[in-house]
């Protein structure tokens, strides 16, 4: 009779096991099936505190190919902290939602996590992609004084974006799709989706300031810092949450 019971138990084992690595594939084909990347066109609505033409950036190629920051007119401008978009298509996220919960209840948490953390990594990469943040510092601090200050101008308006509309969203998506998980288990997964992107973010500041800017570039390289500082709140209110 032990015997019996043994093999039963061993053979529910392995089937949940064949069941939750088929329901970690659909959760992860849902994820990018309906994963909606960064529009540029979209964050040309974002108030701009400064006036940009698409002229500044023109000698740049990077920016030619997603163009985001246009000139802009105070009627149509909005606050970041209210632009609200959707990185999954919401059709799709009850059934995430369910598919999540249904491994939590399971004991497979940590694969779902695993995989969540994954497929939103790539996805933020993206975006960061998108926003052409991907400059070298010392391609910056190589730029005549013209197309340096456009530069800035351009990294302002696009770190602006990434903190306040991407990392915000993500946010939002990481408590909206692991609901049922423990404020400390969403809290590592988004610091996991994110960290290394903010690090490669900061280290770009950090060399920065290692180079010797010509006097003309000193001004717009504080503005540069300054508007980190600034974006400092927000920052910490994305990745510092209560555990």
């Amino acid at each position: 009779m032990g015997d019996e019971y043994n093999e039963l138990v061993h053979r529910a084992h392995s089937i949940l096991q064949m069941a939750m690595a088929r329901l970690e594939k659909e959760f992860v084909h849902l994820l990018v099936l309906y994963q909606q990347t960064l529009d540029p066109d979209h964050m040309s609505r974002f108030h701009s505190t400064e006036d940009y033409s698409m002229g500044d950036l023109s000698s740049c190629s990077s920016f030619e190919v997603h163009p985001i920051v246009g000139r802009m007119h105070s009627e149509s401008s909005i606050e970041m902290d209210e632009f609200v978009i959707d990185l999954i298509h919401p059709s799709s996220v009850s059934d995430l939602k369910c598919v999540a919960e249904m491994m939590l209840k399971s004991n497979y948490d940590k694969e779902c996590c695993k995989a969540y953390i994954s497929v939103r990594k790539e996805a933020l990469y993206k975006s960061f992609s998108v926003l052409c943040m991907e400059r070298s510092s010392t391609d910056i601090l190589q730029m005549d004084s013209g197309l340096f200050n456009s530069m800035i101008k351009r990294w302002n308006q696009a770190i602006k974006v990434f903190i306040c509309v991407c990392l915000t969203n993500e946010r939002s998506l990481c408590d909206l799709i692991l609901g049922g998980y423990s404020p400390s288990a969403r809290n590592s997964c988004f610091v996991e989706i994110t960290k290394d992107i903010i690090l490669k973010m900061l280290n770009f500041y950090g060399a920065v300031s290692t180079g010797s800017p010509k006097p003309e570039k000193l001004f717009r390289m504080l503005d540069m810092y300054e508007g980190l500082y600034n974006l400092i709140p927000e920052l910490g209110s994305c990745v510092l949450t209560e555990c």
